[in-house]
C-alpha cells in the first residue's frame, strides 16, 4: 500500500505560476536584473517579467508585496531548490492579478530596490471591450488567466461579495461565458471568464 498522496502526480514548477508562497523545500530572495513591462485590461493588470536565471532549476515569480499599502506593491522573486544545477536560462512570464483602475503605475520591488513601472492600457476590440463593460455592468467577475481554471478564479476574485456572519455559508458561481484571447496588443494566449454570483 502506498502512503497518502505517494505517486501523485505533482505539476511542475513554472515561471509566474501564482505561487501563493514559496514552493516546499524551497527557498526564496528577491531576483534581480529583470525588466518589467505592464498592461490593464479593465480591472486585470498583466504584469510582464523577462530576463535571465542564474540556474537551471530555478523558479521566477512576481508576487504581491506582504506590505498592507494602496495601491498593492509586487515584488520579483527567485525560487531555489535546496541543490542547484548552474547554467544561463532565459524566462519570459505574465501574472495577472486584479488591481484598481486609476494608478497609472504598478510598484515591483526586486534586488535592486523598488521601481515603477507605468502602466499601458491594452486596446480592446469591440468584442473584449463589450465583455469587460457588460460584465461591470451586471456586477460580475471578468478574469483571464493560462488555463480555464485559473481564469474562473481571477473572474470570482474581482467580485466583491458581502461578508456573512454564518462561517459555512457557501458561495456559488456561474460562468456566463468563456473562451480564449490569443494575439493582440500584448501577445495574449489567455483563456477568459465572465462570472455571476448568486446570493441565495
Amino acid at each position: 500500500m502506498h502512503a497518502a498522496g505517494e505517486g501523485a502526480t505533482r505539476a511542475p514548477l513554472r515561471d509566474g505560476g501564482n505561487h501563493a508562497s514559496k514552493p516546499p523545500g524551497y527557498s526564496e530572495s528577491f531576483g534581480s536584473g529583470a525588466k518589467y513591462s505592464a498592461f490593464r485590461l479593465g480591472v486585470t493588470l498583466f504584469v510582464t517579467a523577462e530576463g535571465t536565471l542564474g540556474n537551471l532549476n530555478e523558479v521566477a515569480d512576481i508576487r504581491q508585496a506582504p506590505m498592507r499599502i494602496y495601491p498593492p506593491a509586487f515584488d520579483f522573486l527567485v525560487y531555489s531548490p535546496p541543490i542547484v544545477l548552474p547554467a544561463t536560462r532565459p524566462f519570459k512570464f505574465t501574472v495577472m492579478v486584479a488591481f484598481p483602475t486609476s494608478p497609472r503605475t504598478v510598484q515591483i520591488r526586486d534586488a535592486a530596490g523598488s521601481r515603477h513601472v507605468e502602466i499601458v492600457g491594452m486596446p480592446m476590440s469591440g468584442a473584449v471591450a463589450n465583455l469587460v463593460n457588460a460584465a461591470d455592468a451586471a456586477g460580475e467577475g471578468f478574469g483571464l488567466g493560462p488555463s480555464m481554471e485559473e481564469a474562473v478564479s481571477a473572474a470570482i476574485a474581482t467580485i466583491p461579495t458581502e461578508p456573512s456572519p454564518m462561517p459555512d455559508v457557501m458561495h456559488t458561481y456561474k460562468i456566463i461565458e468563456s473562451g480564449k484571447m490569443v494575439g493582440g496588443f500584448a501577445g495574449l494566449g489567455h483563456y477568459y471568464a465572465r462570472v455571476s454570483w448568486n446570493k441565495s
